[in-house]
């Protein structure tokens, strides 16, 4: 039977996402989102949690359109760098740069360059001040966090001061009209999801 294996792997998938604990299942909404409000978007991942999230839960529409530093070595930065050039390649496809607050802040001044050189990428910036997933692991060791609760700035001031039109989003519905409207424009925007709060609106994501 030629059609064997599609039920098989739906039967593997539904298992493998009934495991996912209730922060993921709130990431893997965010993905949702994006996906639903920009079908063609190109995602460009940092090292961030839903990053991490996604490399277990995103299925991206179609090749080319989903790709991150969160494994091998996880550089810091990298992602919006990467999604500037993926921006001047894709035609008009719009590119989402998913980064957390830590990993802006290495590559930052490059908000500047996308103004400059007019390349209307989309930061999408989870904010959870600091390096959060480090100090899990630490904590969770009994290792004392040392260096994981970093200053953080005001993104959207300091995105506003750049030249980039900036906005925050804490819900599903928010956040999908953000992505309309950024993806609309002819300059770069940053778009700040605070993550407590996303995980208060949206606390288990999918079932």
């Amino acid at each position: 039977d030629a059609g064997w294996g599609a039920p098989r792997v739906g039967t593997a998938r539904a298992a493998l996402n009934a495991g996912y604990d209730v922060p993921i299942r709130s990431q893997a909404a965010l993905f949702d989102t994006v996906l639903n409000a920009l079908p063609d978007a190109i995602i460009v991942g940092d090292s961030t949690r839903p990053v991490y999230a996604g490399n277990f839960v995103f299925e991206a529409a179609a090749p080319r359109s989903w790709f991150n530093s969160s494994t091998g070595y996880g550089t810091l930065g990298y992602g919006l760098p990467a999604a500037i050039g993926a921006r001047l390649a894709s035609g008009n496809r719009p590119v989402i740069c998913l980064i957390g607050d830590g990993g802006l802040q290495f590559t930052l001044p490059e908000l500047a360059s996308a103004v400059e050189a007019a390349v209307p990428v989309i930061v999408l910036l989870w904010n959870n001040r600091g390096y959060a997933e480090i100090k899990k692991y630490m904590v969770e060791r009994d290792i004392e966090p040392i260096g994981v609760d970093i200053y953080t700035p005001d993104f959207l001031a300091l995105a506003l001061g750049f030249g980039c039109c900036a906005a925050s989003a804490h819900t599903p519905a928010v956040l999908a009209n953000e992505l309309k409207q950024a993806a609309a424009r002819r300059v770069p925007t940053l778009i700040e999801i605070d993550e407590q709060k996303w995980f208060d609106h949206v606390p288990g994501g999918p079932a």
